[in-house]
């Protein structure tokens, strides 16, 4: 019974070709990189943790196998886990699978909120997402500063700064810092405030029910 887990992870990560290879190192092949990293990834998982925190998982994978691995992230993430993993510009059925997103330039906050309502943020700031381009894709160049010219730098860095002004505009006296829409029904792209609760005068009370996955996640990384 004690090697089913062990089986399970396996074949969730489809190491089951190279499940009796040595690792290998410098002086003795052993598995490719990709399984090398599906590897340390299912050592973390044999321990079932509740918060896993990947830095570029997908890197060095072929596409089908890094869609299958975050669809494996994601479901985990359903099942009362914390997944927290950086990436560099995902594919968009990578991108979908996604429920908050964290984009960052230079250490600065440029959105923070969830992956579906993205689009509709930067549209209602002036960058609509061009048909059949790949959100992630678009705007991560949009938010990149490009350092190939002194001018395109200054011009790069003053875009960043203002759309990091522009969210922290949109989020001020919110208390989880993340950017919600309304409901459809209710208009696309009306800035509403987050559904934290406000301020409790009493900072000893004790809270009425856990905190949600968009608490937790503002939690993790303050």
């Amino acid at each position: 019974m004690a090697t089913f887990p062990v089986d399970d992870v396996i074949a969730e990560l489809r190491l089951r070709r190279c499940a009796n290879t040595r690792m290998g190192n410098s002086y003795v092949r052993g598995v490719s990189g990709g399984e090398r990293r599906r590897v340390s990834i299912a050592v973390q998982l044999l321990w079932n943790p509740g918060i896993l925190i990947l830095d570029e998982p997908t890197s060095g994978l072929d596409s089908f196998t890094a869609h299958n691995l975050v669809k494996t992230l994601s479901r985990l993430a359903k099942g009362n886990r914390l997944v927290l993993l950086s990436i560099h510009q995902p594919r968009s059925d990578i991108f979908r699978l996604f429920d908050l997103v964290l984009l960052m330039t230079s250490g600065t906050t440029i959105y923070l909120g969830a992956a579906q309502h993205m689009v509709q943020y930067f549209t209602a700031a002036g960058h609509p997402c061009p048909r059949y381009s790949n959100p992630a894709d678009y705007y991560v160049d949009l938010t990149s500063i490009d350092r190939r010219s002194k001018e395109q730098e200054v011009a790069t860095r003053e875009k960043a700064q203002s759309l990091a002004a522009l969210f922290q505009e949109r989020i001020r006296g919110f208390d989880d810092f993340l950017w919600t829409v309304e409901s459809r029904e209710q208009g696309v792209g009306t800035y509403v405030q987050s559904p934290a609760s406000p301020r409790d005068t009493n900072p000893l009370q004790t809270p009425t029910k856990l905190p949600g996955p968009l608490q937790q996640f503002d939690t993790l990384i303050r």
